[in-house]
């Protein structure tokens, strides 16, 4: 409740595009922060779903999967 009342500015909303999971952590390309782009880790638990983590305020994870 508490997010869903934080106004989103240029500094709350971005998007990282994962490249893979594996190892336990998800494997991520972001772009256009300070000018760079960088890969992240993320841990994921035993489902390769992400762990909750205190200063990433997940909004939504999207998958593509092809049947």
């Amino acid at each position: 409740p508490r997010m869903a009342h934080r106004r989103i500015d240029n500094t709350a909303n971005h998007c990282d595009i994962v490249t893979d999971v594996r190892g336990g952590f998800i494997h991520a390309v972001g772009g256009n922060v300070k000018d760079s782009v960088t890969m992240s880790l993320y841990p994921v638990d035993g489902r390769g779903r992400l762990v909750s983590s205190s200063g990433h305020p997940w909004m939504v994870v999207v998958e593509n999967r092809v049947n």
